[in-house]
């Protein structure tokens, strides 16, 4: 894979998916283009040493993982707050009271999400919302499969108790 075309054919088939896992990890709305950049720039990098016996996309995202931790291990992004999704990135809107509605939850989800620890994060979204299976998520993260499902129940566990806290905390909208 190491031609043009091949790694184009790679990063149109990806993309989407580097995207909405970096999403996934809490990188904002803004800088989602710049980060999803680097992370191609480093799987071209990397992609001469893929090993091709094991799965594609459990590698993919150990790279995505490495490329959002650094950019939030950087000090001009420890502060920076999750916005709105892109409306470029939304399904078609029936309605603009269903969008609307659609909206409030996409905001009260990335608020819980951000408020669980980043290792029970990384193995929820992994799991629940990508659909990778435990053995490589246990791989891509470099952890024991026992690991994964500890950190998958925890993280379950936080992802319903934290909804109802901030549920409790929020203005009711109807006053």
């Amino acid at each position: 894979m190491a031609d043009v075309s091949s790694f184009r054919a790679l990063y149109d088939s990806q993309y989407k998916f580097v995207w909405f896992s970096l999403r996934g990890l809490g990188i904002p709305p803004k800088d989602l283009p710049d980060v999803t950049h680097d992370v191609f720039v480093q799987v071209h990098r990397c992609l001469a040493i893929y090993d091709v016996q094991r799965p594609f996309r459990p590698w993919l995202y150990g790279i995505v993982f490495r490329v959002a931790s650094t950019y939030k291990q950087l000090h001009r992004n420890k502060y920076e707050l999750l916005g709105e999704v892109p409306s470029d990135l939304r399904d078609v809107r029936p309605t603009p009271e269903e969008e609307a509605s659609r909206r409030e939850e996409m905001t009260h989800i990335e608020r819980v999400l951000a408020s669980i620890g980043h290792r029970h994060r990384i193995v929820l979204t992994m799991y629940d919302f990508q659909g990778e299976s435990a053995k490589a998520i246990a791989a891509a993260c470099a952890i024991p499969l026992k690991t994964v499902y500890s950190r998958l129940k925890n993280g379950r566990l936080q992802l319903a108790q934290r909804s109802r806290q901030l549920k409790l905390n929020e203005p009711s909208s109807e006053a």
